[in-house]
């Protein structure tokens, strides 16, 4: 028996796919993900998705209550969300911004740019659902803009870049094709063992003028 997550091609589904995965609740089989279009959704005569149908049988729908049910079950709830209820309904309060204004895009880039001026994260010190939501939400419109127009959103790309470097979250970015370009290029380093030689080189040149 699974949890079963029934999800189709929406903003919604996929911060749901996201925190399943990165719960690691998909991985270990505490839940199955299953997408499909709302055609097949409509002709099997199903809920309107996202919906998780539980172990017992019951069905969650409420966006909240959904994807708190699906880090609980992954056995991260804590971590994304929080331990306080000060905590949680920082994170919920957070969604609940993110929905509002979510279907004006211009809108919702500017309110996610100022957010993360000074904020290296959506909620709090470390990643939390907050992020997940807010990158489901953000990612499918950066796609869409040119390298030029990124710039105008620097601290959004700064962030996604970040999200979508982490490990246990990286691998169903590349699978699920979510990668946004950076509009500039990586700042490389050069290897630890390329700067001693550098420095050695340095200080006998050093030496040969003195």
């Amino acid at each position: 028996m699974w949890n079963e997550l029934f999800i189709t091609f929406n903003n919604r589904s996929l911060f749901l796919e996201l925190l399943s995965y990165y719960s690691k609740a998909s991985e270990r089989g505490l839940i199955r993900v299953i997408k499909m279009r709302k055609t097949s959704q409509e002709l099997l005569k199903l809920p309107e998705m996202p919906f998780l149908v539980t172990l017992t049988g019951e069905i969650i729908s409420e966006d909240n209550s959904l994807s708190e049910t699906i880090a609980k079950i992954g056995g991260v709830h804590d971590t994304l969300f929080g331990r306080t209820k000060e905590e949680i309904n920082s994170n919920l309060d957070f969604f609940n911004s993110v929905r509002k204004i979510s279907e004006d895009e211009q809108k919702l880039l500017s309110y996610l740019n100022q957010h993360l001026l000074r904020n290296t994260f959506c909620n709090g010190n470390h990643i939390t659902a907050s992020d997940l939501y807010a990158y489901a939400f953000v990612t499918p419109i950066l796609q869409t803009l040119r390298d030029d127009d990124k710039w105008n959103f620097c601290n959004i790309i700064r962030w996604v870049d970040h999200i979508q470097s982490l490990n246990g979250l990286k691998e169903k970015v590349r699978e699920l094709r979510l990668r946004i370009p950076l509009p500039y290029d990586p700042l490389f380093f050069e290897p630890e063992e390329d700067l001693k030689h550098k420095s050695k080189k340095e200080k006998a040149q050093s030496n040969l003028i003195k």
